[in-house]
């Protein structure tokens, strides 16, 4: 069974948070095919609900912390990760400019304020667990 983390800088306004979690969830559903269904899924009704087939789960974290999680799930060859960063919601709009920053930095530079992890269950759990629940 897979599992997904999504660790947010707690220090963030909510709609910060709720768009951080947004844009990582789509970013590592891009990079990993099993996160959801293929196949439509349709009630009754003929709506279409969503078809994610992991546990998800959406956590804060301290902004020292964050960054050392970061470099850990990057060195972790078990798991897919992607990351956000401070200047990314800065550039709204901006996609080649954000591009041409990341290309040209370290991660110490960009200010990470989110990351999202996949994989197996039980290293992701133990990975997290120093986070509390985003409440």
């Amino acid at each position: 069974m897979k599992r997904i983390a999504l660790v947010v800088d707690k220090n963030l306004s909510l709609g910060e948070q709720a768009n951080i979690v947004a844009i990582l969830s789509g970013a590592l559903s891009r990079e990993n095919e099993g996160m959801y269904d293929s196949e439509t899924l349709l009630d009754k009704s003929g709506v279409q609900h969503a078809g994610i087939k992991n546990s998800l789960v959406v956590l804060k974290s301290k902004t020292a912390a964050l960054s050392k999680f970061i470099t850990q799930a990057s060195e972790n060859e078990e798991i897919s990760s992607v990351v956000f960063t401070r200047n990314g919601q800065a550039l709204n709009d901006k996609y080649s400019e954000y591009k041409e920053l990341i290309r040209n930095n370290e991660l110490e530079n960009l200010e990470p304020v989110g990351i999202g992890v996949y994989g197996g269950e039980a290293v992701i759990r133990e990975m997290t667990k120093k986070f509390s629940l985003l409440r």
